[in-house]
């Protein structure tokens, strides 16, 4: 029997609804972060009773719709002090400053085409060519929780690198050049220490193969202010 089809909530793609329970859906997650696609279907199939044209399409939604990739334990809670701290931004009218240059036009038109709910990790780039180092503290603010949840899902996007390192370079910023950390209310501000607190604890190896231990630990030192 076919699954039926909806709209997903965040992103409104028409994808097939598969019951799967948490515990099913905790192997599913852990063959997509432990870059085994194939067993990823073959999980899929067996816990939804799907075929496996209803899989890939599953797979292929969350591959681009961050906001239904899971998270469990201290990840979800931490996620959601940051959420609840940055409700309600508003949307910029532009996310860079659009008079700069050609690249800051470029990363404004990519930031532009989506939103917290539908911005995928394909739109922030790579360290040469990180729309969020020409963000204004105002655009950051607006996309940050997005930018929390990509960070915290370390392996998904295996074509790229772990996201926590461009996300550190705006955030270990020195306070003078860091238009981010003025425009951030206080509350605002422990909820980003918080977060890099939470990286420090629980991610410390991958923080260390990524060979930027200092420069959290200046972050920190920064927004724990």
């Amino acid at each position: 029997m076919a699954m039926p089809i909806r709209p997903c909530p965040y992103c409104k793609t028409l994808v097939p609804v598969l019951p799967l329970s948490p515990e099913r859906m905790d192997g599913v997650m852990r063959a997509i972060h432990g870059e085994q696609p194939a067993l990823a279907v073959l999980e899929l199939m067996d816990a939804a009773a799907c075929k496996k044209s209803e899989a890939l399409a599953w797979l292929a939604h969350r591959e681009v719709c961050v906001p239904c990739l899971p998270l469990q334990g201290p990840d979800a809670e931490v996620l959601s002090v940051v959420v609840d701290a940055f409700a309600g931004m508003e949307r910029p009218d532009h996310f860079t400053d659009i008079t700069c240059c050609e690249e800051c036009r470029d990363h404004d038109a990519t930031l532009a085409a989506t939103c917290p709910d539908t911005l995928q990790r394909k739109d922030l780039g790579h360290v040469g060519w990180n729309p969020l180092s020409f963000c204004t503290g105002e655009a950051t603010a607006y996309l940050f929780p997005a930018l929390v949840r990509i960070t915290l899902h370390r392996n998904a996007w295996p074509c790229y690198e772990w996201y926590g390192c461009q996300l550190l370079w705006k955030l270990a910023q020195d306070k003078s050049a860091n238009t981010f950390w003025h425009f951030c209310t206080p509350r605002q501000r422990q909820a980003v220490a918080h977060l890099l607190a939470h990286l420090l604890e629980h991610w410390a190896d991958l923080i260390s193969d990524y060979q930027c231990d200092d420069e959290y630990l200046a972050a920190l030192t920064l927004w724990a202010e």
